[in-house]
């Protein structure tokens, strides 16, 4: 008998912003400028950086120009050789998205160290979230802290709240709690929606500072309004449980909607266990499905599991086996106990696979490890 993933709602620890994708001045678009593309171009071709800058960031932006990102890139490098910080920052910017060029984080370094080291905060920033990641390099999160120090004391409060984030978990420094409550409100009043999210959790934890569930709902509130996902996340855990905040399903809803639209993948694996469950909602498999697909595709794991089953079972889907062993297999990676288990089910009788007892031995051997007791109690 297959087994569901454990569905209890939980806050999440703060996460870390993902690489900027600022890309230089925010035209509007409109009509065609061929006498300013023109203009710019014989500046560019002249020498003057800010001449291949400034046209960069119409072909980026589309705006006096047809949109054309490659070509934008291929401006703000030649302004960058030239000395023009912000260009190192929006080339880096573009290879970081692959948009219209093809994805390369190791480029994307090489410019983001140009424009930190010429002082841009943002591309510090940017850096450290590279270093940190291991992203077109090597992992280095000693190095990573010491970027985002040099962009928090640079005015980027994202800097702020990402170092907030190693200070807190005291990943690869030491931990300190009160240094990263100091530093996500840093963050936090620098605008940054994570910092005033991460600083909630603090407060909602007492870690850092005493405990404060009052401060640490309007800090999610702070963020949530701000963009931040994980404020929306934790918002609606409160509401949907009643705890601290009036219990309110439909504002859970709302606030899980919103945190998953802001690619905070959680919220779109609670929202599908309220449309799975009709809890609150009506209940409708489809929709569960779709956000259990988002959730999964977001790398939740428990997500992952929770639509292998649907798969598994038929259940709202056309039964797809296979599928469902490639997702169970997934989430088990990723240290999932039910999915672990619901494998060995899989080779025990069978199923979308063929049978195989030391195959079904060794994931609920897993499993077990990781605290099933279904897959304990197999033995």
């Amino acid at each position: 008998m297959f087994t569901v993933a454990c569905s209890q709602h939980t806050s999440t620890p703060p996460a870390n912003q993902p690489a900027g994708n600022s890309s230089g001045s925010n035209g509007v678009r409109g009509t065609l400028d061929p006498a300013k593309v023109a203009a710019l171009q014989q500046r560019c071709d002249g020498g003057d950086p800010m001449g291949c800058f400034d046209l960069g960031v119409m072909y980026n932006n589309g705006t006096g120009a047809v949109k054309d990102k490659a070509h934008a890139a291929a401006l703000f490098l030649k302004a960058c050789e030239r000395g023009n910080v912000p260009g190192c920052h929006n080339h880096g910017n573009i290879y970081i998205a692959g948009d219209g060029v093809g994805k390369d984080e190791a480029r994307a370094r090489v410019s983001f160290t140009k424009a930190c080291d010429g002082g841009l905060a943002q591309a510090c920033y940017n850096l450290g979230v590279l270093y940190e990641e291991g992203a077109g390099g090597e992992r280095d999160a000693k190095r990573a802290a010491q970027l985002y120090q040099s962009a928090c004391d640079e005015g980027d409060p994202a800097g702020c709240s990402n170092l907030g984030v190693l200070y807190e978990t005291g990943k690869d420094v030491a931990q300190d709690p009160g240094r990263a409550v100091a530093l996500y409100r840093k963050g936090c009043e620098g605008g940054h929606a994570n910092g005033c999210a991460n600083l909630g959790i603090m407060y909602r934890t007492g870690k850092g500072v005493s405990q404060d569930d009052a401060r640490a709902v309007a800090l999610y509130w702070q963020g949530c309004d701000g963009g931040s996902g994980i404020g929306c996340f934790n918002l609606g855990v409160l509401h949907e449980a009643g705890n601290t905040v009036t219990k309110d399903v439909d504002a859970a809803t709302r606030l899980y909607q919103k945190a998953c639209d802001t690619d905070y993948p959680m919220g779109c694996y609670n929202l599908g266990l309220l449309y799975a469950n009709g809890s609150g909602v009506a209940k409708n498999l489809g929709r569960a499905l779709g956000l259990y697909r988002r959730g999964c595709d977001g790398g939740v794991a428990i997500s992952c599991s929770n639509l292998g089953l649907m798969y598994a079972t038929g259940n709202g889907v056309a039964q797809d086996t296979a599928l469902a062993q490639r997702l169970f297999t997934a989430a088990c990676d990723a240290a999932n106990a039910a999915s672990c288990n619901n494998l060995g089910v899989m080779y025990a009788n069978g199923v979308g696979v063929g049978a195989d007892a030391a195959a079904a031995k060794k994931f609920r051997d897993r499993a077990c490890q990781l605290g099933s007791k279904t897959a304990c109690q197999a033995h």
